[in-house]
C-alpha cells in the first residue's frame, strides 16, 4: 500500500498480454490482426515491429496528464537520441510532443519532421561550435548550458550572429538514486554531465553582464530507468539551497527540467552485479523479479509535491524529457534460430541478432523474450541465445527459460524500442527493417540496409568482373 492509498500492481512474471499481445489455440503470437511468424517471413530477419498506434497513445498519456497535474505549466519535449526514426519522430509530433535534441543531425530530422524551431530544447554536453551557430540561426527554443567553456562559446558566436537565446543551466546535483547502477547514474559527483554550484553561480554571474543571454531555468538528470517517483522528489529537494541562491542572486527560476529517466515498466536496468555475473559467470540467469509498477501520474504527483514544498503556489514551469517510458514497450525485435547446439548438458540457440549487431542494451537491462511459434509450449528449459557474430560475448542472454525451440522458429525480444536503433553495430551484417503497425496495416517504414548502404561513404570503388553469372568482388 503506497502513501496515495492505492494498490499498485507488483509482478516477477511478463507475459505476451503485457504488450497487447495476444495468442491463437495453437499459441501463435500475434500483434493486432498480424501473426509475428508472417511478418518475420515476409519481411526476413531481424526486424523490429513498431506499433505505432500505441505510441500515440502513450505520448499523448503523458503529455494529457502532464498538462493537467501542472495546470498547463508543464513542456514534454521527446529525446531523440532515444530513437530518431523518422516513422517514430512523425508519431511523437502527431501526439504533441516538442523535441529535444543533442547534435545536428537530431536538429536537422527535427527541423525536416516539421518541429518549430520554437519548441525544440538542445541538449548534450559536446555541442561544437557548427552545432551552436546553427542553433542561433534557426532561434532554437533554449539551449541547456552543460559548462561554463561552452557558455563563453556561445557569447562569442553571436558576434557572428547577434540572436537572443534563452537558455537552461544544467546543474549535476551529486545524487544517485538508491540502487541504480552507477553507469546509469548521471547525476552523480563523478559524472561528465552539467555544473556543480559553484559553476552555475559563475555562470550567472556571466549572464547578467550580457543582454542577448536570457536565464529561463535549471535543468537536471539523474538516470535511467527510474523505477519509483520519489527518486525525483528527493533530488528536486536536494536543489532548494542552490534555488535559494539562485533566488537571491536576483534571478527568478521560470522553468524547472525535470529530465528524463523515467522507466518503462516492462523492463529494467541491471544491476553493477548482474551486468557482471551475467557475462562472467556462466551459470548465472538473470530474471525480472519482482517489480512494482507505476503510472505517469505517480511520477508527476511526487514532482509536484516538492515543487510546491519549495515555490508555493506560483511554481515554474516543468519541463519533461520522456523517452523509453514512451517508446521502449511499443517495439519487438524479431530474431530467427538459425542453429541449435547441444553439448555438456548446455543448448545453444544462434540467432541473426546479439550484442554485436544490435541488442546492445540486453547487456545492461532486462528484456523479456518470447516464442512467437509457440509461446506456452512444453518442455521448458534453459538456453543461452547468441548472435551472428564470431565472439564469445555476442550475446542476448545466458541461461533463459524458453519453450523448447527448433531451427527456423521465431523470437521476439520486446521493449526494444529505445535506444536499440540508436545503438545499432555495423559489424559486417546490414541492419534490420523496421515495419509499422497502424490502422490496421503493416507497412514497411525503414527498408533493411542493402550492399550499397554499407559502402557509400568509402572513396574509391570495388573492383566487379562477372564471371558465370555471379558477381566477384577483387
Amino acid at each position: 500500500m503506497r502513501d496515495n492509498n492505492k494498490m499498485k500492481a507488483i509482478k516477477n512474471i511478463l507475459k505476451p498480454e503485457d504488450w497487447n499481445l495476444r495468442s491463437n489455440s495453437k499459441g501463435e503470437l500475434y500483434l493486432k490482426k498480424f501473426k509475428l511468424t508472417d511478418m518475420a517471413d515476409n519481411f526476413g530477419t531481424p526486424l523490429y515491429v513498431l506499433d505505432t498506434d500505441m505510441l500515440i497513445r502513450r505520448a499523448e498519456e503523458f503529455r494529457r496528464i502532464s498538462e493537467t497535474m501542472f495546470s498547463g505549466r508543464s513542456g514534454v519535449f521527446y529525446p531523440f537520441k532515444c530513437n530518431a526514426v523518422p516513422s517514430v519522430i512523425n508519431a511523437i509530433k502527431e501526439a504533441g510532443l516538442s523535441a529535444e535534441v543533442m547534435t545536428e543531425f537530431e536538429l536537422d530530422v527535427a527541423l525536416e519532421s516539421g518541429f518549430s524551431p520554437s519548441s525544440i530544447i538542445v541538449n548534450g554536453p559536446c555541442k561544437t561550435e557548427s552545432f551552436l551557430l546553427k542553433c542561433l540561426k534557426y532561434k532554437v527554443g533554449s539551449i541547456v548550458i552543460d559548462s561554463i567553456s561552452e557558455l563563453q562559446d556561445l557569447i562569442r558566436l553571436q558576434k557572428s550572429i547577434p540572436e537572443r537565446m534563452k537558455l537552461l543551466l544544467r546543474v549535476n546535483p551529486d545524487f544517485i538514486p538508491k540502487g541504480m547502477s552507477r553507469n546509469s547514474a548521471t547525476g552523480s559527483r563523478n559524472s561528465s554531465f552539467g555544473m556543480n554550484e559553484e559553476e552555475i553561480l559563475k555562470a550567472l554571474f556571466i549572464i547578467r553582464y550580457y543582454a542577448r543571454l536570457s536565464f529561463l531555468g535549471i535543468h537536471f538528470h539523474i538516470g535511467t530507468g527510474i523505477r519509483d517517483p520519489e527518486v525525483y522528489s528527493a533530488a528536486i529537494s536536494k536543489l532548494y539551497p542552490l534555488f535559494k541562491k539562485i533566488i537571491a542572486f536576483g534571478f527568478q527560476i521560470n522553468v524547472l527540467d525535470v529530465g528524463g529517466g523515467f522507466a518503462s515498466m516492462t523492463t529494467r536496468e541491471l544491476t553493477s552485479f548482474e551486468m557482471i555475473a551475467s557475462q562472467a559467470l556462466s551459470s548465472y540467469q538473470l530474471k525480472f523479479h519482482r517489480q512494482e509498477f507505476f503510472s505517469f501520474e505517480d511520477y508527476f504527483k511526487k514532482i509536484k509535491e516538492s515543487v510546491v514544498n519549495f515555490f508555493g503556489a506560483n511554481i515554474p514551469e516543468i519541463y519533461f524529457e520522456p523517452g523509453r517510458c514512451i517508446v521502449s514497450a511499443v517495439q519487438m525485435l524479431l530474431l530467427r534460430i538459425h542453429r541449435i547446439k547441444e553439448r555438456n548438458g548446455m543448448k545453444w540457440l544462434i540467432t541473426d541478432g546479439g550484442l554485436g549487431t544490435i541488442t546492445m542494451p540486453s547487456y545492461y537491462e532486462y528484456h523479456e523474450m518470447f516464442l512467437c511459434n509457440e509461446f506456452n509450449r512444453n518442455p521448458k528449459e534453459k538456453v543461452t541465445i547468441t548472435g551472428p557474430c564470431c565472439f564469445a560475448s555476442d550475446l542476448v542472454y545466458k541461461n533463459k527459460i524458453l519453450p523448447g525451440s527448433k531451427e527456423g522458429e521465431v523470437l521476439a525480444l520486446m521493449d526494444t524500442g529505445a535506444y536499440f536503433t540508436a545503438l545499432e553495430s555495423s559489424f559486417n551484417f546490414n541492419k534490420p527493417a523496421i515495419v509499422s503497425v497502424s490502422d490496421g496495416e503493416c507497412k514497411l517504414v525503414r527498408r533493411r540496409e542493402t550492399f550499397s548502404d554499407m559502402i557509400n561513404r568509402d572513396n574509391g570503388t570495388l573492383s566487379v568482373r562477372k564471371e558465370k553469372n555471379h558477381e566477384i568482388l577483387n
